[in-house]
């Protein structure tokens, strides 16, 4: 009983029964009551006959109430006040008991008429009783009661019950009919319709019908303008399917997207090392048996746990080559991608030696140029004045050049990974008050407010002279920036706090310099980046080439922690976090 047309056939047929449930009950209750009142009126009227006939108490009473039983067709009965039977048609009254209890005979003799509905055990019948209180023949109150059998009133409904079911089942015909006919037109363009919608799912083009009635039409109509729409749709996704299937078979990264339970859906060209098969020929096989290399397996497997995983790992065939796979949890399995970093880590490993040599070469002529320079101070004769101030500014620049050699070593010791001293346990509380007081000793802070709001300890373990120059070289930053904003007038503010976070110690340098701006951010840690953009070297302006940032941030990334700038309405924030696991 799926179908729309047998649904169709049920709700017919329970409509009509329904409606002649709904019509028997009310019609049925309406007929019989309306017998039993019809019923109870003749009664009255022959108990009433009866009655005036007992009254006349004639020699041949018997025979006269037999021609009444004759002509009512019912039981007569009289019983006297003290409730004997003194007469009955239909049994032996010296057969019967006393009536006197009998509810319609009680209700006679107390108010003149009793009425009453009950089985007869003595004819084996329902019947309808009426009493009358009269004058008996002897001039003595007896009671006349005459009875009518309810069997006609059953027979009538009876008979009333099976003409109306016989006209429910003709209804009920002529209702199956005109419904399977009405189904059968509203089911036809459904069957079209849907007919065609299969059609359009296997790629197909039978049209959707137009006609039927007006909510099938309307149906149709949207369906057609759905399939057009999702013709052109599926022709987009296909067009951008391919797109996508070509930009990741040229991207120069190897690609591969599997499954949640861990099969293969897809790999690019670039992944065909590290697979034992053709990349073409893995769709729906497992990772484990396919791929080569076990730290991507355990990649993915790992990002099925926690949604995310990266790792580098090291291939030695003919020669070693360094990759880096990442990984992101997709909604229906993972996607890995893995890039060569050979190329980029020898160039590095190039960058820093070269750095490393060209640092340690730069020495030797350094030196000569500040041993000659100097020599040239202390001549007897001591030379001119125009001489004297050349030696000085040779001097001046070997310096900035010894410090900028000194630093590029210190970076590029930092980068490899290679601790400048050994760790100590140390207060960075103390730490942050000595530079403090270093600072407020330098000529050039004299206007500036410098304070430290510290705890009374923060015990931490780490290089102590690494921490200093890298919180130096920040602090330092803050006293050229505000001296660049108020000059030699008072304003100006350096702030440090050290808080006490769970887990780390927090370093917090804020000033009301010139600030950055949001261009200034951009690589602001990275080595040989200002963040000024003029590149003068006057005034305040001179001194840095950009590497005292980059030297902080490796310092500070050699201890676990990280830096951050943060911009201000007025001025700029550096914040550094420590671990506190490292105390």
């Amino acid at each position: 009983m799926r179908t729309l047309k047998s649904r169709l056939f049920l709700l017919v047929a329970a409509t009509v029964l329904l409606s002649f449930l709904l019509a028997w009950f009310p019609l049925a209750g309406l007929v019989r009551e309306r017998l039993h009142q019809k019923a109870l009126s003749e009664l009255d009227i022959h108990t009433r006959v009866i009655a005036s006939v007992v009254a006349e108490g004639s020699h041949d009473l018997p025979q006269r109430l037999e021609e009444m039983q004759r002509i009512v067709q019912g039981r007569i009965t009289v019983v006297d006040e003290r409730g004997k039977v003194l007469y009955d048609s239909d049994v032996d009254a010296s057969l019967l008991d006393n009536h006197r209890d009998r509810p319609e005979i009680a209700g006679a003799f107390a108010s003149g008429r009793g009425e009453a509905t009950r089985y007869s055990r003595s004819l084996g019948a329902d019947l309808l009783y009426l009493a009358l209180r009269a004058p008996g023949p002897d001039g003595r109150p007896c009671v006349v009661r005459a009875s009518y059998s309810l069997a006609s009133i059953g027979e009538a409904l009876s008979l009333l019950r099976w003409r109306l079911l016989t006209a429910l089942f003709l209804s009920g015909l002529l209702a199956g009919a005109v419904g399977l006919w009405f189904s059968a037109r509203l089911v036809r363009p459904l069957k079209e319709i849907e007919e065609a919608a299969r059609s359009v799912q296997d790629g197909g083009d039978i049209p959707f019908p137009s006609r039927g009635p007006r909510e099938v039409e309307t149906l149709a109509s949207a369906l057609r303008a759905m399939a057009s729409r999702l013709r052109e749709t599926l022709a987009d996704l296909e067009a951008e399917r391919k797109d996508l299937a070509l930009i990741l078979e040229n991207l120069p990264v190897g690609v591969i997207v599997t499954d949640p339970s861990g099969r293969l859906r897809f790999a690019n060209g670039s992944m065909a090392p590290f697979l034992r098969d053709r990349p073409d020929r893995v769709e729906g096989r497992p990772c484990q048996g396919l791929l080569r290399v076990p730290e991507i397996v355990s990649l993915v497997e790992e990002t099925a746990r926690s949604g995310r995983g990266e790792g580098t790992f090291l291939v030695r065939e003919n020669q070693s080559r360094l990759f880096q796979a990442q990984a992101v949890r997709l909604q229906g399995g993972a996607l890995v991608v893995v890039t060569d970093l050979t190329e980029r880590h020898r160039l590095e490993e190039a960058r820093r030696a070269f750095v490393a040599d060209a640092s340690h070469e730069f020495q030797t002529p350094l030196t000569a140029i500040r041993a000659a320079a100097e020599l040239l101070l202390s001549g007897e004769d001591g030379g001119s004045e125009e001489r004297q101030r050349y030696a000085r500014s040779i001097i001046d620049q070997q310096e900035r050049m010894t410090s900028l050699v000194d630093d590029l070593l210190l970076l590029s010791r930092l980068e490899s990974g290679l601790p400048t001293e050994n760790e100590e346990n140390l207060d960075l509380a103390l730490l942050v008050e000595d530079l403090v007081r270093e600072e407020r000793d330098n000529p050039l802070t004299a206007a500036i407010v410098i304070t430290a709001d510290r705890p009374p300890s923060a015990p931490f373990t780490g290089r102590p002279g690494e921490l200093r120059r890298a919180i130096g070289n920040i602090v330092d930053n803050a006293v050229k920036y505000v001296g660049k904003r108020f000059g030699t007038g008072p304003g100006g503010t350096i702030t440090i706090t050290v808080t006490d976070e769970p887990g780390w110690w927090v370093l917090s340098i804020a000033d009301n310099g010139i600030g950055l701006q949001g261009e200034d951010l951009d690589g602001l840690f990275e080595r040989f980046q200002r963040g000024e953009r003029d590149r003068g070297r006057i005034g305040r302006g001179q001194g840095g080439y950009g590497l005292g940032l980059a030297i902080a941030k490796g310092i500070i990334d050699g201890h676990g922690g990280t830096i951050a700038v943060e911009r201000r309405e007025e001025g700029a924030s550096f914040i550094l976090r420590l671990p506190r696991n490292a105390d």
